[in-house]
């Protein structure tokens, strides 16, 4: 599958001929047509998948699984790795189910992002919003289809776009574990 996707022969070295990495480690997959692009992310009993010509970050959080977390456990989390604006968002929600929505959307936001540019936590939380993504960046939340419970997020690069940010471009596997 790999091979014809990728528009070359097929070999047993050709996943092994295709894989590059980028500049901070990032895996992508190099083919004669255009470079193949992908981020995964799995958040409890659910996988996700998205394949782009492009740098992508994805990220999903299963807010179900998550919801044991109670408001006050998050608030310290947010204290830790959100930037000021972010906790001020969040401070905004006043029921409890919101405020744990705000949280996953900023969250997922921040790891799409730090996926998308490859560097991953080295790059620090707290140094960048998602409320007001850094330059060149744009960070969306997608909502899934069927999976309500799921917040996902995809980030990419202007360049890009328009990506159109939906379910149609993030494949999402439920497995029971």
């Amino acid at each position: 599958m790999l091979p014809a996707y990728l528009n070359v022969p097929e070999s047993a070295d050709t996943a092994k001929d295709a894989l590059r990495y980028g500049e901070w480690g990032k895996p992508y997959l190099k083919s004669p047509l255009s470079d193949i692009y992908y981020s995964y992310s799995h958040s409890g009993t659910y996988q996700a998948l998205i394949f782009a010509e492009f740098e992508v970050g994805l990220d999903i959080e299963d807010i179900m699984r998550q919801n044991a977390r109670s408001g006050d456990r998050l608030i310290k989390i947010a204290k830790r790795y959100f930037t000021q604006d972010e906790r001020e968002y969040m401070a905004l929600e006043s029921n409890n189910n919101r405020l744990i929505n705000a949280f996953f959307r900023i969250w997922t936001g921040k790891e799409s992002y730090v996926k998308y540019t490859g560097m991953g936590f080295r790059q620090g939380f707290t140094k960048f919003s998602v409320l007001d993504p850094p330059e060149g960046a744009i960070i969306e939340m997608v909502d899934i289809t069927g999976a309500p419970q799921i917040a996902c997020s995809i980030a990419y690069g202007r360049q890009a776009s328009p990506l159109p940010a939906s379910a149609d471009n993030v494949t999402i596997i439920y497995y029971d574990q």
